[in-house]
């Protein structure tokens, strides 16, 4: 019995320390799996706490300049370090784990140009949420409503001056009209002059001159001719007004695609603006394609030349009657149809034909300047606004624009409506961080950062010469509204595109003139103003009378003087009109020159070969370990609960990124 006891009680004792050691091993195994994670995230830690200083210091992002072989030994070296315990006092003993670091790789790796260069904007925008107040973004999305509205009235009147060929044919038909008209009333006497002619030579054939037999003949022949010349000069004025009725016509369909355009685009525009360019439409529509209104009186010619020729038409009966010579037997009967003939046409004045049109000549001025104004817009900016420019250059083969990360090109485009607050966030980061042409900084590879970063050029010469163009056309915009909003403007405008056209009589024509010369007055005033900017004065959005700098008499000389404007205390900077061009770009392209420019910056005042595409902000780690068995090593437990792995590995996979 006592035999039998012990060995249930030397059985009971091995199942017991069976159990307790394979408990013992489950949590060591549960405890490495933790800690093998920990060490994996610590090494990855620790390998991209080596990122590049100099980006952080100078830009507040972070990117890991380094190789995949190179991260992965670094990352390794980490690994094993992070498992040594010799440094712990006791570790002989206390090193349970015994864990071994075999290996690893990167199943991917992140770089800031990924997704189009979002990864690194999303860095920005969370070190910018530090230095802005919650609301800034709004505010500065909030104040580019008028500079669309500027845009948007440019556009319009723009669309408005494309169909100028069309309204004024209008006014050329009436005036090719007025001058057949004015050709045949002149005329309008000959039938009675020539009728009476021929009775004057009957009485004196009557009382006994031979000779009025032939004043007689010459009379008839002469009344003949003046009707086919009277008939014609009807008929062209039937054709005539035909012409203008197919250039009314279309005039009127450009009027209603003028006015459908303006209508769709309704919500585009503030109320007051709206009611600026429906006034100038209207004005036009009335004068050029309202045939109910019928401004020139037109429509009432028609009727009456068909009057008149029907009348005309007569002579031809008169010159059959008397198509015999003048003799004694048939005098009589001569005379009785002349004087009946004279009756009919002592009326005969074409009196009711005419066209509204009252034109006269005035002084016709030199149109030069509106050329020359263009020209210098088009071609000759920079050099008229600016003093000393730049001549830095930079290469541009290398820069992260050149291709994205997926090997294309990147390309501009953007609106200024489509903006959102992180888009107005990214766009303080680059006026916080680059230079421009108003606060060069130090050390750059160019001198115009933030220009370049708006338009891509490879010389600050080229990226202040398209920037500058681009806020001329956004203060030429804000000015047309301070034109159109001025009744004094206005009338000057009137009164030049009059002295231009050289006639009163042409209200579209002179329309149409008086657009041009307010798109000409804006561009030239924009330009002055973008010189004020750049020389650091700040200008109005939308100016009064008394902030405007060029006279409507000073822009025929604008391109020949000197421009010194002065600009205002209040207003907006050119700093302003840069986040304004910002703001309207495409994400990507943005995202990609500032990364050009932070990679140049490095390149010249840290190492030339340092390469944003090259630099890592984020992995994909796999790390392989292995241990071996401990507390279930002992043979009895292996034996009892049947293990026979000699012992174990691991594969951890960790996510690390900035």
């Amino acid at each position: 019995m006592a035999g039998v006891i012990s060995i249930y009680l030397s059985l009971t004792l091995i199942l017991t320390c069976a159990l307790i050691m394979t408990l013992i091993e489950s949590a060591r195994v549960s405890y490495m799996n933790a800690k093998l994670q920990s060490v994996t995230y610590m090494a990855a830690d620790s390998v991209f706490s080596g990122f590049a200083e100099p980006v952080f210091d100078r830009y507040g992002v972070m990117m890991l300049w380094s190789t995949e072989d190179e991260f992965l030994h670094a990352l390794n070296d980490h690994c094993t370090d992070n498992l040594k315990t010799d440094a712990l006092e006791g570790s002989i003993f206390t090193d349970i784990y015994k864990v071994s670091f075999d290996s690893s790789s990167l199943s991917s790796k992140v770089s800031p140009t990924d997704k189009g260069g979002q990864v690194f904007a999303d860095q920005v925008l969370e070190y910018m949420k530090y230095f802005l107040p919650v609301d800034a973004a709004g505010r500065i999305l909030g104040s580019v409503s008028i500079f669309d509205q500027g845009n948007k009235v440019s556009d319009f009147l723009d669309k408005i001056e494309s169909y100028k060929d069309v309204f004024t044919k209008v006014e050329e038909s009436v005036g090719d009209l007025k001058e057949t008209i004015d050709t045949v009333r002149s005329k309008a006497g000959e039938p009675s002059r020539f009728l009476d002619q021929a009775s004057s030579s009957i009485d004196r054939f009557k009382n006994g001159d031979a000779s009025a037999q032939a004043s007689f003949r010459n009379s008839i022949s002469d009344l003949a001719r003046s009707k086919e010349k009277l008939s014609n000069g009807l008929e062209k004025i039937q054709s005539s007004s035909d012409d203008y009725y197919k250039n009314v016509e279309k005039a009127k369909n450009a009027v209603t695609e003028l006015e459908n355009d303006l209508n769709v685009n309704r919500e585009d525009f503030d109320d007051e603006v709206y009611g600026i360019v429906s006034e100038q439409l209207e004005d036009i529509r009335q004068k050029s394609a309202d045939t109910d209104f019928d401004y020139y009186l037109v429509g009432s010619n028609l009727d009456t030349t068909g009057y008149y020729l029907e009348k005309l038409d007569s002579i031809d009966e008169l010159t059959e009657i008397t198509k015999d010579p003048l003799t004694a037997e048939n005098a009589d009967y001569y005379e009785t149809v002349i004087d009946e003939y004279r009756s009919d046409f002592s009326d005969f004045s074409l009196d009711a034909l005419g066209v509204n049109l009252d034109s006269f000549e005035v002084e016709k001025e030199d149109s030069s300047f509106l050329t020359r104004i263009s020209e210098i817009a088009e071609n000759g900016l920079l050099g008229f606004i600016a003093g000393d420019v730049s001549d830095k250059k930079i290469e541009t083969a290398c820069l992260p624009s050149s291709t994205d990360s997926d090997g294309n090109p990147v390309e501009a485009g953007g609106d200024l409506l489509s903006a959102t607050a992180d888009k107005a966030l990214f766009g303080e980061y680059i006026l916080q961080h680059f230079g421009n042409c108003t606060d060069v900084s130090d050390d750059t590879a160019l001198d115009y950062e933030a220009e370049y970063i708006i338009n891509g050029k490879d010389s600050d010469k080229g990226n202040l010469s398209a920037a500058v163009s681009q806020i001329v056309l956004i203060r030429s915009g804000c000015n047309l509204i301070s034109i159109l909003k001025s009744p004094g403007k206005k009338a000057e405008t009137y009164a030049l595109a009059t002295s231009l056209v050289g006639f009163t009589g042409m209200p579209v024509v002179i329309k149409v003139f008086q657009i041009v010369i307010m798109a000409a007055w804006a561009l030239a005033e924009s330009v002055a103003d973008v010189k004020a900017l750049i020389e650091g004065h700040k200008i109005k959005t939308i100016k009064d009378d008394s902030d405007w700098y060029l006279s409507l008499a000073g822009i025929k000389n604008f391109g020949s003087d000197a421009l010194s404007p002065s600009g205002t205390e209040s207003g907006l900077s050119y700093e302003a009109y840069l986040r304004l061009l910002l703001l309207m770009q495409n994400n990507k392209t943005q995202y990609f020159r500032t990364m050009d420019m932070i990679q140049a910056d490095m390149c010249l005042s840290e190492n030339e070969d340092f390469r944003i595409s090259s630099c890592l902000t984020g992995v994909t780690v796999d790390a392989a370990y292995s241990a071996p068995q401990l507390f279930i090593n002992f043979p009895f437990v292996r034996n009892v609960v049947g293990y026979s792995e000699d012992g174990y590995i691991y594969s951890m996979t960790q996510e690390y990124s900035y």
